[in-house]
């Protein structure tokens, strides 16, 4: 496509330097490629420029294979820190329930050794009365002499016979008081015990579980900054690419031509004064994308519960009134589009299959600020927050 403008493809290499890398890889850029007189890109320049890509898209994918590997030992990790944390609770619960049962059995130990003591002070008085009688009933002369004579001496026997055997009771009574007592003392001991020692055992556990959640959380971390940073790096390499791919399909420029025969302006190209949202808006939107961190990826999802990444960016910019469509390809001509240099909070940020092919996006997340968005990646991760720089950054708009 041609331009009205001599100066826009100066604003055009420098928009892909920004993206790629810092200030200076755009001046090495422009001066490599826009120069007066400078010649057109050889073949074994192209050659050298896309033998970098190839390496930095290997170095790249490594990354990603490694990003993939932590993630997965992750959520080995997370699983098992759920069942230890899990097998914790359960143990806090039963030390609760042996606790209570502890108290009961006390209570029963504490009835059982109050009816020892009754049976004690009964055994007791048994014995005081045998030592009043002599042990027994008196003298056999002096029972038959009494005044009611044999008769009531036999009548006397058979009830004190009674007597005897309810002494034998009250003993027989009070030993198994005192078995019983110490038969709960030390099964509620014994319970208690066990119960214990189990928790702390499941105490310590989950500690470790969660002490290798943390750990593996940091190397997670650390593995996606050098992913990104190779991002960046490809992304880099691929904007020079792109550069020199466009200039060596041209005639060598002229000192009068050298600007507007180095690349023609694709369709997404920021065009200055174009309006977008306000910025209070794009806050709005991105505040309200914060709010939904943690929720599940769901295909079609567009909330409350659940969301994909047009369905969260949607969701986001209706909060801030502005109507987008539930998909990437109308989300992505829904306003200006916005150089990474000149990013605000609320632009969308769109990734695709070919960084140079618009009809190859296939996500999107919403900027927040410092390199970040929030986006819905994929089936089996939460909406989360993630680097701007991810493989297939093919640029931004700022919906209206």
């Amino acid at each position: 496509m041609g331009t009205r403008d001599g100066r826009r493809p100066v604003r055009i290499l420098v928009a892909v330097a920004l993206i790629a890398g810092p200030p200076g890889a755009a001046t090495g850029l422009m001066e490599k490629t826009a120069s007066a007189g400078s010649p057109v890109p050889s073949s074994r320049d192209l050659a050298a420029v896309r033998g970098d890509v190839a390496q930095r898209a290997a170095a790249v994918g490594r990354a990603a294979d490694r990003l993939a590997a932590v993630q997965a030992r992750l959520g080995w990790l997370e699983t098992r820190a759920e069942t230890t944390v899990e097998r914790y609770d359960g143990a806090v619960v039963e030390v609760r329930r042996a606790t209570d049962a502890y108290r009961v059995t006390q209570r029963r130990a504490a009835a059982a050794a109050a009816a020892e003591a009754a049976r004690r002070g009964a055994v007791g008085e048994l014995a005081s009365e045998a030592y009043r009688s002599d042990g027994a009933f008196g003298s056999i002369a002096g029972a038959i002499g009494d005044a009611g004579g044999p008769q009531e001496f036999f009548d006397r026997v058979g009830v004190l016979r009674v007597i005897a055997e309810h002494h034998t009771d009250i003993l027989a009574s009070a030993t198994a008081a005192s078995i019983v007592a110490q038969v709960f003392r030390g099964q509620a001991r014994d319970q208690l015990a066990a119960t214990r020692a189990a928790a702390r055992q499941a105490a310590v556990l989950k500690r470790a579980a969660q002490l290798a959640v943390a750990r593996q959380q940091r190397i997670l971390r650390s593995t996606q900054v050098t992913r990104s940073r190779l991002a960046r790096q490809l992304a880099a390499a691929r904007a020079e690419e792109g550069v020199l791919e466009v200039a060596a399909a041209r005639p060598a420029p002229t000192a009068t031509s050298a600007f507007s025969a180095v690349v023609s302006a694709p369709a997404w190209t920021y065009r200055p004064g174009a309006a977008g949202s306000s910025a209070s808006a794009g806050d709005a939107a991105a505040s309200w994308a914060l709010r939904q961190l943690g929720k599940p990826y769901v295909w079609g999802g567009a909330g409350p519960n659940a969301f994909d990444c047009s369905g969260l960016t949607m969701r986001a910019w209706q909060h801030a009134g502005v109507q987008l469509d539930h998909w990437t390809g109308t989300q992505w001509t829904s306003g200006p589009h916005i150089p990474i240099a000149g990013l605000q909070r609320g632009d969308l940020l769109f990734f695709a299959s070919n960084p140079y092919d618009p009809s190859t996006i296939h996500h999107v997340g919403i900027y927040i600020g410092h390199d970040m968005m929030v986006d819905a990646p994929y089936t089996g991760v939460n909406v989360r927050i993630d680097s701007i720089f991810e493989p297939g950054l093919i640029g931004a708009t700022r919906p209206a």
